[in-house]
């Protein structure tokens, strides 16, 4: 984990840019714009582990990053938003239940990695594949990165952000590098598995219950253009 985070902060160094999923505006907005710009050694990638945010120290082996916009603006710059609005959405998803049985909550929104409006990547787990939860049938394969702001159409579209875009790719490369991930975009029919980079909303369209009833919520994040724009990026 401690050679994952140097690595990460040596891509800032060398000039890359670091640095929803409907987490809700737990917290009401900010009319504050991302910055335009910023220098490449102001944008660090920093620790922020959260207590709370793991599951008994469970492990992943990701073959796929999921990438998400939380559908929420601090005003680009504060990362304890993000924590603030998952832990107040709860999870009840567990792999092993039929869509008939009861589903208590399991914990709160959990993820991997925030990346805010100027630029700046968090680590909010232990390690980097530590379990998380944040899309339902994709946690136990991928890596969550959120991604402050919101979709087409909004004044903090993500892909108006091309500070925060860069950010995004400088971590995704990271890491497909540190998990040998492939620059494709597969999600299986059933979302219990996939491969490469991919959005909330492909894995919430196929994610289904034990007895195989759908049990997606009709999440939008990330638009698909948004989603080719890192594919292209990072080589895919």
């Amino acid at each position: 984990m401690r050679r994952s985070r140097i690595r990460l902060a040596a891509l800032v160094a060398g000039g890359l840019l670091l640095v929803g999923c409907g987490l809700g505006n737990v917290g009401g907005t900010s009319s504050s714009a991302p910055p335009s710009a910023a220098p490449p050694n102001s944008i660090l990638i920093q620790d922020h582990v959260q207590k709370g945010w793991t599951d008994d120290g469970k492990t992943i082996t990701p073959t796929a990053i999921v990438l998400h916009w939380w559908a929420g603006w601090g005003g680009g710059h504060d990362i304890n938003r993000l924590i603030s609005d998952a832990n107040a959405n709860k999870t009840n998803y567990d792999p092993t239940k039929k869509s008939t049985d009861k589903r208590p909550n399991i914990g709160h929104v959990t993820v991997q990695v925030g990346v805010l409006g100027d630029g700046r990547a968090y680590q909010l787990t232990p390690q980097l594949n530590t379990l998380a939860h944040h899309a339902k049938c994709a946690n136990w394969w991928a890596i969550g990165v959120e991604i402050e702001g919101f979709g087409p159409g909004s004044k903090h579209y993500i892909g108006d952000n091309e500070t925060q875009f860069k950010s995004v790719v400088a971590v995704v490369k990271l890491l497909m590098d540190t998990y040998n991930i492939k620059a494709v975009s597969v999600v299986a029919d059933d979302g219990k598995s996939g491969e490469g980079i991919v959005s909330h909303k492909m894995v919430d369209a196929r994610c289904q219950w034990a007895d195989g009833k759908p049990a997606g919520e009709g999440k939008d994040d990330v638009d698909d253009a948004y989603l080719k724009r890192v594919l292209t990026a990072v080589g895919g």
